[in-house]
């Protein structure tokens, strides 16, 4: 089998064993690595051309974040549905409220990290670069983790965060209204900022339950064309 590239050696700033997941993650989602796929270290090795140490890196991270599982026979892949896709965003909900109520009741709140998670967004609105907005979308979830200075609300949002990041990858090279997205992130924004937790859950909700209905439905149109459909 002809090795897959997983980047330019000379340009990656990532482990490679980072961008090996990344792959991996995206092809489990896509549904385009079967559900029970039984995968061994050397055949993926093999597959992107790479050494064992990396491979190993990745399905450590993949087994963590629940897209893989262990078996008497090693590591086997889990599917991805529209269940575990609801689910996903549930437990974002609940973390992300959570996460915000804290950092809106500490006395000390320094929110400029948001308002410059917010600028990145809007400037990607003007750019129309799908890319880097996906990264600032998630900066600005991430601040919220990161001003309520809970290490476990943070640990369990790394753990969750690159599905979410593979997810949006996936689903935002289809036409997205990235003006509204960016206008909901202004809105949870602002309300943060006046110490409204009331005003702040609600848009969150709003928020993160549009998107997920928004990602079912994109990646309803991907596992259809996956293998099998």
């Amino acid at each position: 089998m002809t090795p897959q590239p997983v980047g330019n050696p000379i340009a990656r700033s990532r482990p490679l064993g980072d961008l090996l997941a990344d792959k991996l993650r995206e092809q489990i989602i896509a549904g385009e690595i079967p559900a029970g796929t039984h995968l061994v270290e050397i055949d993926v090795a093999d597959r992107f051309g790479v050494s064992r140490l990396p491979v190993r890196d990745a399905l450590k991270q993949l087994l963590s974040e629940g897209l893989l599982e262990g078996r008497r026979r090693g590591l086997s892949v889990v599917a991805m549905n529209e269940r575990d896709v609801r689910e996903v965003y549930d437990v974002r909900l609940a973390m992300e409220s959570l996460a915000a109520r804290t950092a809106i009741r500490r006395p000390d709140t320094d929110w400029e990290v948001l308002e410059q998670a917010q600028r990145d967004l809007e400037a990607h609105v003007e750019d129309s670069d799908r890319r880097h907005f996906v990264d600032a979308d998630l900066e600005f979830h991430s601040a919220l983790y990161l001003l309520a200075e809970n290490r476990r609300l943070q640990s369990m949002w790394s753990i969750l965060e690159p599905t979410m990041r593979t997810m949006l990858m996936m689903t935002n090279r289809r036409d997205s209204d990235l003006i509204a997205v960016s206008q909901a992130h202004r809105a949870i924004l602002e309300a943060a900022r006046r110490g409204d937790v009331e005003a702040t859950e609600k848009t969150l909700d709003a928020h993160i339950s549009h998107a997920r209905d928004l990602m079912v439905d994109a990646l309803s149109d991907v596992w259809a064309q996956r293998p099998g459909s």
